[in-house]
């Protein structure tokens, strides 16, 4: 079956959309909704979900060249209706159920080109709008924004002999042989398309039947200067770049990490400091990227100082954390993955397991080590390959790439078992230029790809593994390779991102591309007189030069209306000459014969002689005053447009349009206007002339030699010959053969749509920290988004219990500022302004500014978070001293505020830098049932499909909620009896300044008062619970817990939530 499948080009659908109607499109139903009772209220819903298809008896078009064809639904479901149900207002108890609209359909093109072959869709129209742009030369951002993967997607199927009904249709109509298979037409299947307000969206496509594959190669990103790792890796659009800075002496190196989207340029994201690794394994366990997991991640093995503990860790480039997946000690196994600079790792999606080939005891470097879900190592068996290059996995099977024989091979196992799934499927052989050390391969749902680079990156390689073969893809010229890097690559079977190249560290695209060629004139005649089985025609007379970007002939015609319009446009004219239909060409007139002035006026026996060359002249009031063609124009999305020619000096007032349905550019319809104007007026004068049947040899539209007066001769061009059998009788008009070759310009300025670039993604930091406003009194957390680039105009936060049931929870339209500390925090306790301390950081594209001491001390600006998720830190910032480069240095700093003093002591190199406020914040309203359940966060940039967005996960701990500690504990004794005193504070500020009081904050006072033996706080002796800011620890209490009264005590005081218990507490030796 010969088709073309089209990734990405509209939609932003929830979930595929491959089998019966009910599967996919995750319905947003909030069980906790179904089980109180509220008010319910309903979005807009439709009626009718039926779909108007098909204009019956409306005709196939046939196409010539590229032309935009709006097509002919053939096939539809009804509209497929989802609801989503979400909890409105504050407290639950109301929830709102929205309704959006989805339709499957499958629209006729064109008619299957009768010769076999294919035809290229170059462009995708939605509503006007492009969509989606296949052309070559387009720039890189426009390329890759046609190239984004949503769930909608089309399928062109070519219609040729061999094709076989769709699949999913026949799902839809009733099981196998229910739908035809649409041979012998061009067709387009469209799936999952949403249906805005539940109006079907109308489409239209650029087509054409004269296109060819190009191979273009574009840079995409380059890391920046003095960055010289060579690991990265492409996914969702974006270059992830990591340098490997583990250059000091105490095994605690860092991770910088880079990003790049749709070619910009490349910044500085984040900052991961890396676990301890013993010194002198630091760079031999450099981290390597590892394709496949849904978030941008790398592996990397460490070991302990004593080298007997070693770990395999995922470290997420997105989120910054660190996560173990296998440990193992010394002796009790063979180290699987160590130091080679060719080591390669994988995930498999599907299954959750990783695997990793290339590194440890000469063993294993030739055995796939798969480590499962539950931390166990699977070793597979030993590869019969005799080198072994990069490995992959996807549904469970381990794909290696190995050399054997001098030849490439592929070798699959079993994730599970490690036993072998298949002999290896032999490919190519390995090209003398070939570096097979450099070989990548990345495994999904498209397919297996390998690529195979060559010493100068001239004439690399790129495969599609199947069970049986490696199909060439394409071979295209690439920058040359590090010798040592990790070369990432990526693979869609029509996109590839090979890199970083050796000398610059360049990332680059390589995609194959439409190039569009005009069609022959007289290819499109030949066809037509083909068609009528006519094949007694020559089109020898028309030249190669006489080409047309594109023809559609909508509706069934005869052949001759058919190429009129192409006579017209390039000045041909049809005459039936020695049993021939011939085409020939206006300017081409020569003279065929010369008929001296005595050889006019020839009679039939017995007539009078007649006139030598009477004279027909048009009255000037029956002449164009001008000419307008209509026509379709290439240059302007295929839009209509019209050129004119004006005669300036006259008395007519007729006003001449020609319509010429062909698709060309404004040039040409300007000369086709012109040479019409001036040919009408040409034969506002034409004379007739009767000569003897020595003339009888001529035709039509030939050209003859006149005398005519007598002494002068002229060409003239035979309009119509009537053979009466004894005179020749023809009508003539001046032969100008340069009429027919002048040129013009037409009108400048028509612009085709672009693509719009994909705007850049959103970064996404969860803040579980204090609230910062009364009414965020919630069992929430901050979701603070900025922009990751240009092109940003908002985002939308998604959460949900899983990727798959995702529901939208708000919108921004500006952006946070969020960076990393390139320094630690210092401590600090005291309650004045830390002129102490410093904090570097940067911010990267955002900027930050200097306030006024009264502005610091009284006002809202320069409020900062800095650390993470369970020990952020609310600061304030005096002074912002540029670094440049985003690269600020903080001071004169306010520390500890919203009760965080308690993290101040707790900071660390590459802390996450968040300047606080309204802009890109949004605060998800969880349930206290939510908090310690962990939910999974997106933020979707406008433009974006949700699948482009990389997701957060985080258990919620709602901090928010958590009671500040109390302050200023005191002590007195009293018969030995000892009264504790303490000072309460409040989460909420409202009622302050309005009435003096300090808020509780929550529906009770209470608090837990905890007596420890010693200063270590390790041992409790008691806990004290009451009811108001003091508490009583009497003398008998005393004996029983430590056998004697206490002069010292080491207490630690919380006040209690209703809901999350325990606050921050107050430790204090009194």
């Amino acid at each position: 079956m010969s088709m073309q499948s089209v990734l990405g080009v509209v939609g932003g659908v929830i979930g595929s959309f491959f089998g019966v109607p009910q599967l996919g499109f995750i319905a947003g139903s909030l069980v906790g909704g179904l089980l109180t009772e509220g008010e319910k209220t309903e979005g807009p819903r439709l009626d009718s979900l039926k779909v108007q298809v098909s204009t019956y008896g409306a005709g196939i078009p046939v196409l010539y060249g590229t032309e935009r064809i709006g097509g002919n639904v053939v096939w539809s479901t009804d509209k497929l209706e989802f609801e989503s149900t979400t909890d409105v207002g504050k407290g639950g108890g109301a929830e709102h159920t929205d309704y959006r609209y989805f339709v499957q359909m499958r629209i006729a093109l064109c008619e299957t080109p009768r010769d076999g072959s294919t035809v290229s869709l170059v462009q995708i129209f939605q509503d006007g709008k492009l969509k989606w742009d296949a052309r070559s030369g387009l720039p890189i951002s426009t390329a890759l924004a046609s190239e984004e993967n949503l769930f909608a997607f089309f399928t062109l199927y070519q219609g040729h002999s061999d094709q076989l009904p769709d699949a999913i249709e026949e799902i839809y109509a009733g099981g196998a042989g229910s739908v035809p298979a649409y041979r012998g037409v061009v067709s387009i299947a469209m799936r999952a398309i949403e249906c805005p307000g539940g109006r079907v969206p109308q489409f239209s496509f650029v087509l054409s039947t004269s296109s060819a594959t190009v191979i273009e190669v574009n840079e995409l990103a380059d890391a920046p200067a003095g960055v010289t790792s060579y690991h990265g890796q492409y996914i969702k659009g974006g270059i992830w770049h990591t340098n490997n800075t583990d250059a000091d002496t105490d095994g605690n190196g860092e991770l910088e990490v880079y990003f790049s989207h749709s070619g910009a340029p490349m910044t500085l994201e984040r900052t991961i400091p890396l676990l301890f690794c013993k010194v002198g394994f630091r760079t031999t366990f450099a981290p390597i990227p590892c394709p496949g997991t849904p978030n941008p991640t790398v592996i990397r093995t460490r070991t302990d100082a004593n080298e007997m503990d070693t770990y395999i860790d995922i470290i997420d480039l997105n989120e910054g954390t660190q996560t173990a997946i296998f440990t193992y000690t010394k002796g009790t196994l063979d180290y699987p993955f160590l130091s080679s600079s060719y080591a390669t790792a994988a995930h498999d999606p599907q299954t959750g397991k990783y695997v990793m080939v290339g590194g440890g005891t000469t063993d294993l470097q030739t055995k796939p080590a798969v480590i499962n879900q539950d931390g166990t190592m699977t070793t597979c068996d030993v590869v019969t390959g005799t080198t072994v290059g990069p490995v992959g996995i996807y549904e469970d099977a381990v794909y290696v790439v190995t050399v054997a024989g001098g030849s490439l091979q592929m070798e699959t196992r079993n994730a599970t078992t490690g036993a072998v799934l298949a002999a290896p499927v032999v490919g190519p052989a390995l090209g003398v230029s070939d570096v097979f050390a450099q070989a990548a391969i990345f495994c999904s749902s498209q397919g297996v790809f390998v690529s195979v680079p060559t010493t100068n990156g001239v004439a690399s390689r790129f495969f599609r593994v199947t069970d049986s073969a490696w199909e060439l893809i394409y071979t295209a010229d690439i920058l040359q390779h590090y010798t040592g890097a990790s070369a990432n690559f990526y693979s869609d079977g029509n996109m590839s991102v090979v890199g970083p190249s050796s000398a610059d560290r360049k990332y680059e695209v390589v995609r194959p591309a439409v190039s569009i060629s005009d069609v022959l004139v007289k290819d499109i005649i030949s066809d037509q007189c083909e068609r009528v089985g006519e094949t007694r025609y020559d089109v020898s007379a028309i030249p190669d030069e006489d080409t047309i970007h594109g023809y559609k002939l909508q509706n069934p015609a005869s052949a001759r209306s058919n190429v009129d319009p192409l006579l017209t446009a390039f000045a041909i004219f049809v005459v039936d000459e020695d049993g021939l239909i011939k085409f020939k060409k206006y300017e081409d007139i020569a003279s065929e014969a010369t008929i001296s002035y005595d050889e006019l006026g020839q009679a039939e026996d017995g007539a009078d002689p007649a006139d030598a060359m009477p004279l027909s002249r048009t009255q000037e009031i029956d002449l164009p005053r001008s000419v307008s063609v209509s026509y379709i124009n290439q240059d302007f999305d295929y839009q209509t447009a019209t050129e004119a020619a004006t005669r300036q000096v006259t008395e007519a007032n007729e006003d001449l349009t020609i319509e010429l349905p062909i698709a060309t550019n404004s040039d040409h319809a300007a000369r086709v206007a012109q040479t019409i104007l001036f040919a009408r007026w040409r034969q506002q004068n034409t004379r007739a002339m009767k000569v003897s049947r020595k003339f009888a040899f001529l035709s039509p539209g030939d050209g003859v030699t006149v005398e005519y007066p007598r002494g002068t001769s002229r060409l003239w061009r035979i309009m119509s010959l009537t053979d009466t059998g004894a005179v020749i009788e023809m009508t003539v008009e001046p032969g100008d053969a340069e009429l027919f070759t002048q040129t013009a310009i037409g009108a400048a300025g028509y612009i085709r749509q672009g693509v719009d670039p994909l705007p850049a993604p959103t970064a996404l930091e969860i803040l579980d920290g204090p609230i910062l406003q009364d009414s965020d009194n919630n069992a929430g957390l901050y979701a603070v988004m900025e922009s990751r680039g240009t092109g940003w105009t908002g985002a939308e936060l998604l959460m949900g219990d899983s990727v798959t049931s995702l529901e939208p929870v708000g919108t921004v339209s500006n952006e946070s500022v969020i960076g990393s500390a390139e320094t630690a925090l210092g401590d600090f306790t005291r309650n004045v302004v830390d002129e102490v301390n410093l904090l570097t950081v940067n911010i990267g594209e955002g900027s930050l500014s200097n306030i006024t001491r009264d502005v610091l001390l009284a006002g809202t600006s320069n409020v900062a978070a800095v650390g993470g998720n369970g020990r952020w830190e609310i600061i304030k910032f005096q002074r912002a001293d540029s670094l440049g480069s985003g690269r600020y240095i903080l001071s004169g700093l306010l520390r500890g505020l919203r009760g965080t003093g308690w993290a101040a002591g707790l900071h660390q190199v590459a802390d996450r830098f968040i300047l606080l406020g309204t802009a890109g914040t949004l605060r998800p309203n969880l349930d206290p049932g939510a908090i310690g359940q962990t939910k999974i966060y997106k933020a979707r940039s406008k433009g974006r499909s949700a699948e482009s967005a990389f997701t957060r996960s985080y258990a919620n701990t709602a901090e928010g909620l958590k009671p500040f500690s109390p302050v200023d504990l005191r002590k007195s004794i009293s018969s030995n009896n000892i009264t504790l005193t303490w000072g309460r504070r409040s989460r909420l500020v409202d009622n302050v300044l309005s009435t003096g009081v300090i808020p509780l904050g929550e529906s009770l006072e209470r608090y837990d008062v905890v007596i420890y033996s010693d200063g270590t706080f390790t041992t409790i002796k008691r806990v004290l619970s009451v009811f108001s800011a003091s508490a009583v620890y009497t003398s008998a209490e005393q004996i029983a817990d430590f056998g004697s009264n206490q002069s010292t005590l080491y207490v630690r005081v919380y006040q209690l939530s209703d809901t999350i218990g325990r606050g921050h507490e107050l430790q204090a030796t009194v």
